[in-house]
């Protein structure tokens, strides 16, 4: 999996957390506004990830959609990765067992090389 080139690429980590914030309300909008908003409710009184603090607690973010969507957490988790490393000039690539936590890993380490 490539990278798109465009100069220098420095992302703060700072950078980061609001881009994987950014990301996840893109991601969540296909569901509408009220879904989006039910979701992250959910994910707040049920597992006690605050929507801002998302990127400190990804695997929780993550197990929320999976027991709220079930298989169809996969098409959720696609679809915020998608909008991670579009925001972030990489290419996505989907890879069949990955998490949400496996892409935030990877962009990470493609961001560290870059």
């Amino acid at each position: 999996m490539g990278y798109s080139s465009g100069g220098s690429r420095r992302v703060s980590s700072v950078s980061l957390d609001l881009t994987l914030l950014g990301a996840v309300d893109e991601g969540l909008a296909v569901l509408g506004e009220s879904c989006k908003q039910a979701v992250f409710y959910y994910v707040m009184r049920k597992y006690g990830v605050r929507r801002e603090l998302i990127h400190e607690q990804v695997e929780s973010f993550q197990k929320a959609l999976d027991d709220l969507f079930g298989a169809g957490a996969k098409v959720i988790t696609r679809l915020i990765a998608q909008k991670l490393y579009d925001k972030l000039g990489f290419d996505f690539e989907e890879r069949r067992d990955w998490t949400l936590v496996n892409y935030v890993d990877h962009a990470k380490k493609l961001l560290a090389a870059s």
